[in-house]
């Protein structure tokens, strides 16, 4: 009997294990919140343990062992750029329960999203909104929608997109979101305040995005009723009495608010806000197309600099910072013979980068002799040839007549007293520096004794 009821209690106990491998088979992992895409570098994942009756049961992420409260878990996982694997685990002693993977993708910009110039006051029943829509992380157009208060958009190839709306008296919002790639999404809000008989503006300027943090926003207020209407931007009075408008703004970085008050005597009647988007423009780098020689190896480059919203932008040339003065630059550098490409960048205070390359070419700079007037036919046995040498690196030059080195006086000038022999005389000058830079110049000079000046003259005029 005793055998019998010891073989009972082994068969229950072994029916009570397999009934808690088959609980712990149905325990499963469930996920409250897990982004499919972020720019963040770290994600937030919730979620919990369901069926979850084993205080044995661990959780893994990627194989990391997590800490888990009760039945409900929270990890924080490091996102790289582009797609990351998430794999989520319950494990027992023995044996893995539930496996759930999740991919994010790491990176994920919002889509770019702007809304053209529009009335903020009109009498128009309709008005037409665009924009241009486009998505960074994706060039598919399917991968992108567009919505305007919830109405589906269609997407032009070019980017571009239009909605006609229709306006009621009063305030009108417009909720304009695009929807990209992991379902980031950007949204931009538009007011309207349709005032069938009462005033309403007309922008020359307010930009959506200003390159420029200050500038200046101006337009006409009109009104159909003949009232007198005031207008205040930024709580500044800026109106004159034909109804014109002018406000000089100065903006910061990312989104601006800009405030509009249209009021009839003491009392606003319209009041709206226009958002403006600061992207500030780059740095004007110019660098002039000469460069002058300091030396046969060294070259002076010089050239401008400007910003429209940084007064001193950094100046970078081969990488080695270049400090200016009233926008203007200058710099020395080695060259060599034949192409030499230049890199120079500029940076300002908003991280905005302009960057090119620029070749010179460097041919030898040759000095130049000059010879002064001198005869061609003489009956002296000796004369004096004068002149100079040009050299535009100002070096110092080794000057030969016929082989016979002569010392080059001040300003590079030479007078030389020359042996002449009856007949033709060949004269070779050169004049010689650094690094193979030479000039040279024949000369011919017919002595003859014989020769004389005003006999030829006197020929010359009976042949006249």
């Amino acid at each position: 009997m005793d055998e019998l009821e010891e073989i009972d209690e082994t068969q229950e106990i072994q029916e009570t294990e397999t009934n808690q491998e088959t609980i712990l088979e149905h325990a499963s992992i469930v996920i409250l919140k897990c982004p499919m895409a972020t720019n963040e570098k770290t994600v937030i994942i919730t979620g919990g343990i369901e069926n979850m009756n084993d205080e044995d049961l661990h959780f893994y992420v990627n194989n990391n062992e997590q800490k888990l409260f009760k039945d409900k878990w929270l990890v924080t996982i490091p996102i790289e750029s582009g797609y990351n694997t998430i794999v989520l685990s319950i494990k027992n002693s023995t044996k893995t329960i539930d496996t759930v993977t999740r991919t994010i993708f790491g990176g994920v910009l919002p889509p770019i999203l702007t809304v053209n110039e529009f009335p903020t006051v009109t009498f128009e029943q309709n008005i037409t909104l665009t924009g241009v829509v486009l998505d960074p992380n994706s060039a598919k157009k399917e991968n992108l929608l567009l919505f305007v208060n919830s109405k589906q958009i269609n997407i032009n190839d070019d980017d571009t997109w239009s909605h006609l709306v229709n306006l009621s008296q009063g305030e009108n919002e417009f909720n304009v979101v695009a929807i990209g790639v992991g379902g980031r999404k950007n949204s931009i809000k538009v007011s309207i305040f349709h005032h069938p008989d009462g005033p309403h503006l007309i922008f020359d300027n307010l930009p959506a995005i200003s390159p420029v943090k200050k500038f200046e926003i101006s337009g006409r207020m009109i009104s159909s009723d003949g009232q007198h209407y005031n207008l205040r931007i930024d709580d500044r009075k800026c109106h004159d009495e034909h109804g014109c408008f002018s406000s000089k703004v100065i903006i910061s970085r990312d989104i601006n608010n800009v405030d509009f008050d249209i009021g009839y005597k003491d009392r606003v009647i319209i009041r709206f806000t226009r958002q403006i988007l600061f992207e500030p423009s780059k740095p004007d780098v110019v660098i002039f197309d000469y460069c002058s020689p300091i030396s046969d190896t060294i070259y002076k480059i010089s050239g401008s600099i400007k910003d429209a919203n940084d007064r001193s932008p950094k100046l970078f040339v081969n990488n080695d910072e270049i400090l200016y003065k009233d926008n203007y630059w200058e710099t020395k550098l080695p060259f060599k013979i034949g192409d030499n490409t230049v890199n120079i960048s500029a940076i300002n205070s908003f991280g905005k980068k302009t960057e090119f390359t620029k070749t010179f070419n460097i041919k030898i700079i040759q000095p130049t002799i000059v010879i002064e007037e001198y005869p061609e036919k003489v009956n002296a046995s000796t004369i004096v040839v004068n002149g100079y040498v040009i050299d535009p690196l100002n070096e110092q030059l080794n000057f030969h007549v016929d082989q016979v080195e002569y010392t080059l006086q001040e300003d590079n000038r030479f007078s030389i007293s020359l042996d002449l022999l009856e007949g033709m005389n060949f004269i070779t000058l050169v004049a010689v520096g650094k690094n193979n830079r030479f000039d040279t110049k024949e000369i011919t000079i017919n002595y003859d004794s014989s020769y004389r000046e005003d006999i030829d003259s006197d020929t010359n005029e009976d042949s006249q």
